[in-house]
């Protein structure tokens, strides 16, 4: 288990720096997060019951630092994302896992409300406070979402209705997404 952790670690470290390396995002698993986590928390199992304290305490040192590993992989790949739709204006999803298009997501539309909110402003306006769910359709396939309320919807099907949060709604509408109903 020891030379798997060890060859595992290495790994994630490489995938690191190839990414580092690479001007475009590197292509990597729809479920590569998930089955990370699964992956650690066996490893993490496996250290914590080695008998050995210094072993054991060594090994926790190195799965600490394959964390940090992981997290900088996850923030340098959100960043690499949002530097190639600030200048590109678009970006081929198909390149990042569920958890950063989640992560994308809500990073740019919470972007684009201060945006809105900020045009008002200037102009001497009130920004005014929506609040509600809009009925949707699914122009294509959309992997689940974590919603601004916090809830998962989905994943969808073309053709599928949903009932999501307005701020959701017109987010993905502008992304060509879906089409409401009521449009």
């Amino acid at each position: 288990m020891t030379e798997n952790f060890s060859e595992y670690r290495k790994r994630m470290l490489e995938l690191l720096l190839r990414e580092m390396e690479s001007v475009d995002l590197l292509r990597i698993e729809e479920d590569f997060y998930e089955k990370t986590a699964k992956k650690l928390l066996h490893f993490k199992n496996f250290i914590e019951s080695i008998s050995d304290k210094n072993i054991r305490e060594d090994m926790l040192r190195q799965f600490s630092s394959t964390e940090r590993v992981l997290k900088i992989l996850l923030l340098l790949r959100i960043k690499k994302a949002l530097e190639e739709i600030m200048s590109k204006d678009t970006i081929d999803y198909s390149k990042l896992p569920r958890l950063e298009r989640e992560i994308l997501f809500q990073v740019l539309d919470k972007y684009d409300r201060f945006l809105r909110r900020f045009q008002r402003t200037l102009q001497g306006k009130q920004y005014p406070k929506k609040t509600g769910y809009r009925l949707v359709y699914f122009l294509k396939r959309y992997p689940k979402i974590l919603a601004s309320n916090g809830k998962s919807y989905g994943p969808f099907r073309e053709n599928d209705l949903a009932l999501l949060p307005l701020a959701d709604a017109n987010y993905l509408e502008k992304r060509g997404i879906v089409k409401g109903v009521d449009s």
